[in-house]
């Protein structure tokens, strides 16, 4: 009802709008009285409504809110004063009037009869009451005072309700209170101290903590190992080896910029920070760092001083000296200096006027981080656009863009201009983050899940802490039928436990016997099967994922030793396919004994095919090796699979030998596909029995 009453600002309301819409349409055709003759009477409500809108059909409908006309009409300052000295004029005299009036009517003792005798009946009927003549009316209110304290002392009720009430008073209780109370904003007051000091801590470049047990020391070129361990995708090893290149020399600006840019893509701005402070105290005119320092900045709110490096780079990239820029940021405010804004995007317009039809991407880059800080959307679009269109290969131009996107409430777009960065650089943790919380604005609360979880798995150095836990428990809670057991593993933050509960993964004491992928009528892959046997006792049996995410470089990860596959991890890839890694699950027990001489290769799957591969009884699945799969157009398309077949033994479990002529043992189950449009993923337990049956447990999910 408000949606209809209530209008835009300057427009009219929906109810208006429907009288003149009414009006006007019964003034365009003319009365028929002979097609009225043959219709009922209308009632006297109907009558009386046709008026009143063919009324407001004749009248100009009122607009619910004009700014301009209310500003026309109201007085300027000059009229305001006389209006006000006019006022003042008028109320003086008759509050002077009142005022008089009503000191001589209390002065003089005139109270009305009726007032007298209305006093008197209310009036309990007392021996001094009775027995004398009537008072004076100008005691009338001192008598009633004087029976009201009487009336009070008599009454036992009101003091023994004033005892109970100051009994019941624990001052002492009170006073222990305001002292909790104290203490405990005390406590608070300090922890906020605390974290200040921790993040100032963390923004002193002298107080950079290097990761432990760094197998890059040794490296006698850490600093070009780094730099392929980038370009492979691996970003946790890079930034050891960066580590480790600092480490052996610790002016090396250029090391310590890569080491910002491997924190800052791997989500963590705090460490960047700091990694771009020291390299600017060795190099201060370092563009890259300048710029990447504002970045990250910006991201922490930090603002002003986000501001001030984008100053600083413009020297740099006019050739001047950058420490001779400086900056007076306001005082005790976060919100942006529009003074020194205004100045620093007349330094970048100018320079950009200079360069004509050529824009120079690093230019345009930077002018796209400026408008990002004072929240002209569009302008930073148009820059970052001009920047691509130069450097289209540049993944961290692709990422900015979709956050620029995001950020203007184009959320359809930013997953578009996020999905290219992914395709260039498919371990960027923070365009995966990214692309997680643009699913959240468009509510695909299960989709924003899986590329947290994506992110996390990625990210290196204390995930723990990691600030994507918090953005991921709001789209657990969202998440419509989520799993408890998943509520549980995302609120203690336990990345082992979120992954279980989204995983593809066996029974403790089951073995891997059989993958595949569905057919798919639509343009994205198939969804996976996974089939499962046992061949151990669950209680003597441990399983564990790996320690990172398979790489899919060709060589052999996975499952080792005495090891078999009993499962996978899966992380969707954001391309036009929906490509999964898979991540193995690796199982061992006591009673199980993998013969590791006589183990086969065999490959999997071909390129975007659906695929089936099982293996029998006595084999298992072990060593795991992958490929990403490109067009001609250098889009990844799939991941291609080969594993690692063994023999193996099991005292629990001996093999079970069927009769040849018994037919395979099909398991079935769930939905054909989900609401999506895709298939189900599943996980089937089968028991085979003799001689030819077999049971079949079964689960699914639409991911």
């Amino acid at each position: 009802m408000k949606g209809v009453v209530e209008g835009q600002c300057g427009q009219q309301n929906a109810l208006v709008g429907l009288a003149n819409t009414f009006g006007t349409s019964n003034q365009r055709v003319g009365p028929s009285n002979a097609a009225s003759s043959l219709l009922p009477s209308s009632s006297l409500g109907e009558q009386m409504a046709n008026e009143f809108l063919r009324q407001k059909a004749n009248t100009m409908a009122p607009t619910s809110f004009s700014m301009k006309s209310m500003q026309n009409n109201l007085p300027q300052a000059s009229g305001s004063s006389s209006m006000a000295g006019n006022w003042a004029q008028e109320f003086q005299p008759r509050q002077n009037q009142l005022a008089s009036q009503w000191t001589q009517q209390f002065t003089s003792g005139q109270t009305s009869q009726g007032l007298e005798s209305a006093w008197r009946q209310a009036m309990p009927l007392t021996s001094s009451t009775s027995s004398t003549a009537p008072q004076d009316s100008s005691m009338w209110s001192s008598e009633y005072l004087d029976t009201i304290d009487t009336s009070l002392q008599q009454s036992s009720g009101s003091s023994a309700w004033a005892d109970d009430f100051l009994n019941q008073q624990d001052n002492a209780g009170m006073e222990n209170t305001w002292k909790d109370s104290t203490q405990m904003f005390e406590n608070r007051w300090e922890e906020i101290k605390r974290e200040m000091e921790k993040e100032e801590t963390m923004q002193n470049p002298a107080n950079y903590i290097y990761q432990e047990s760094n197998p890059y020391l040794s490296s006698s070129d850490a600093l070009l190992e780094g730099d392929m361990l980038m370009r492979s995708g691996d970003i946790g090893n890079a930034m050891l080896a960066y580590e480790a290149a600092v480490q052996k020399d610790p002016q090396d600006a250029r090391a310590w910029c890569k080491l910002g840019l491997a924190h800052a893509e791997n989500e963590k701005d705090q460490l960047a920070m700091q990694a771009f402070n020291k390299c600017l105290q060795i190099d201060a005119g370092n563009k890259e760092a300048l710029l990447a320092l504002s970045v990250s900045q910006a991201n922490e709110g930090m603002e002003n001083e986000a501001l001030h490096q984008l100053d600083k780079w413009m020297s740099s990239y006019l050739g001047s000296n950058t420490t001779q820029v400086t900056t007076t940021p306001p005082m005790y405010s976060s919100f942006l200096d529009n003074e020194t804004f205004n100045r620093v995007e007349a330094r970048f317009l100018d320079a950009a006027r200079q360069q004509g039809a050529t824009p120079d991407p690093d230019l345009q880059n930077a002018l796209g981080v400026l408008y990002n800080l004072n929240r002209n959307f569009a302008r930073a679009v148009d820059s970052l656009k001009l920047a691509i269109s130069r450097n289209p290969g540049d993944a961290r131009l692709w990422n900015r863009l979709g956050a620029t996107m995001a950020n203007g409430d184009r959320t359809a777009e930013a997953i578009s201009a996020y999905r290219e960065a992914l395709k260039l650089y498919p371990t960027y943790v923070r365009a995966r983050y990214n692309l997680g919380i643009s699913c959240m604005q468009l509510s695909s609360y299960d989709e924003a899940l899986k590329h947290f979880l994506s992110a996390l798995e990625l990210q290196k150095g204390g995930n723990e802490a990691s600030s994507i836990w918090s953005t991921m428990r709001s789209a657990a809670i969202r998440t419509s039928n989520v799993p408890e057991s998943l509520l549980r593993a995302v609120e203690t933050r336990d990345l082992a436990a979120v992954k279980a509960s989204l995983a593809l993964i066996c029974d403790k004491g089951y073995r891997v016997s059989s993958i595949k992928r569905a057919k798919t009528a639509y343009s994205l892959l198939g969804s996976l099967t996974v089939e499962c046997e046992q061949i151990a006792l669950g209680e003597s049996t441990n399983c564990a994922p790996q320690q990172s995410v398979p790489k899919c470089t060709g060589l052999l990860e996975g499952c080792t030793g005495n090891t078999w596959l009993g499962g996978f991890h899966v992380y969707l890839l954001e391309n036009t396919t929906q490509a999964a890694v898979l991540d193995p699950v690796c199982c061992s027990s006591p009673s199980v004994q993998i013969d590791s001489g006589s183990c086969i290769n065999d490959q999997l799957n071909t390129g975007t095919h659906d695929f089936s591969h099982s293996i029998v009884a006595d084999l298992v699945y072990r060593g795991w090796q992958c490929w990403h799969q490109y067009d001609r157009k250098r889009t990844l398309v799939d991941l291609l699979w080969k594993t690692e077949i063994c023999p193996f033994s099991s005292s629990d479990f001996p093999v079970i030998t069927r009769k040849t002529d018994c037919e395979e043992c099909s398991c079935e189950c769930g939905i054909e596909q989900c609401s999506n449009g895709a298939s189900p993923v599943r996980v089937i337990h089968k028991k085979l029995l003799l001689p030819c049956a077999c049971d079949c447990t079964c689960t699914f999910k639409c991911l």
